[in-house]
C-alpha cells in the first residue's frame, strides 16, 4: 500500500530509521543489519498471506489515520499482530511507530480520513509520540507538545506516553523496551508532575 505517503512493507530492513520502534525476538537483531530484498505490500495479490509469511514487517511514514484505515479495511491488523507474536520482527517509524501502539491518540497527524476507530496494533502497551520536541518557533502562539500530551493524560490518565525525538528509537526484545539513539526522550504519565527523562540505553517502564 502506497497511498497518501503511507508505505507498508514486509521483509527485513538494513537500518533502523528515526522515530522507530524496533521489536525483535531474542537474538534476531543481527539479521536486520544485512542487505535483503524489500517487497511492497501493494505489489502482491494476497496481502494477508504475504504478511503471514514475512520475516519482518516494516511500516513507514505517512498520515497515520490513512494508514490505519487501509490496514483495517484490508484486514491486516490482526494478521500483523499474529505474525509478530509468532516471531517476526516489526520495524516502524513515524506513522509505523504510532501503529504499534494501543491507539492513534498520540499521532501528530491531521485526521484526513475516518479510520473506523482509534485502536491500533497494541504491540506495546504504551503510546509513542514520534518527532517529539517541546520547542515552539519564535512568535508561534500555539500549544507546546507537552501541553497537548498533558491534555491527553487528563482525559485518559491510564496512558503512558514516550515522546521520541528525531534520531532515537525503541528496541523491544524479551519483554524489555530500551531507548536507543543519542538523545533523551520524555516520559509522560498522569502521576508525574513534570515529564520524566529517559536517557539513551535506559529501559522504558511498561507491563
Amino acid at each position: 500500500m502506497r497511498e497518501s505517503g503511507c508505505n507498508y512493507y514486509y521483509s527485513v530492513t538494513r537500518h533502523v530509521p528515526v522515530n522507530a520502534i524496533w521489536s525483535t525476538p531474542s537474538g534476531r537483531s543481527a539479521t536486520c543489519c544485512r542487505a535483503v530484498d524489500v517487497t511492497g505490500i501493494h505489489r502482491v495479490s494476497d496481502a494477508g498471506a504475504a504478511v503471514a509469511n514475512a520475516e519482518a514487517i516494516i511500516i513507514g511514514c505517512g498520515n497515520t489515520f490513512h494508514l490505519l484505515k487501509h490496514c483495517r479495511d484490508r484486514g491486516l491488523l490482526r494478521v500483523v499482530h499474529r505474525r509478530v507474536d509468532e516471531g517476526a520482527a516489526y520495524i516502524g517509524w513515524s506513522a509505523g511507530a504510532n501503529l504499534a501502539c494501543p491507539t492513534l491518540c498520540t499521532t501528530n497527524d491531521m485526521p484526513i480520513v475516518d479510520p473506523g476507530g482509534f485502536d491500533a496494533l497494541r504491540l506495546i502497551n504504551f503510546q509513542i509520540n514520534p518527532h517529539y520536541t517541546n520547542q515552539l518557533p519564535a512568535g508561534h502562539q500555539g500549544e507546546t507538545r507537552q501541553q497537548r500530551l498533558d491534555e491527553l493524560l487528563r482525559a485518559q490518565p491510564e496512558m503512558t506516553v514516550v515522546g521520541l525525538p528525531e534520531g532515537d528509537w525503541l528496541a523491544v526484545a524479551d519483554g524489555t523496551v530500551t531507548l536507543a539513539g543519542s538523545y533523551d526522550a520524555a516520559l509522560y504519565r498522569a502521576d508525574l508532575p513534570e515529564p520524566g527523562v529517559l536517557t539513551p540505553v535506559s529501559t522504558v517502564p511498561w507491563g
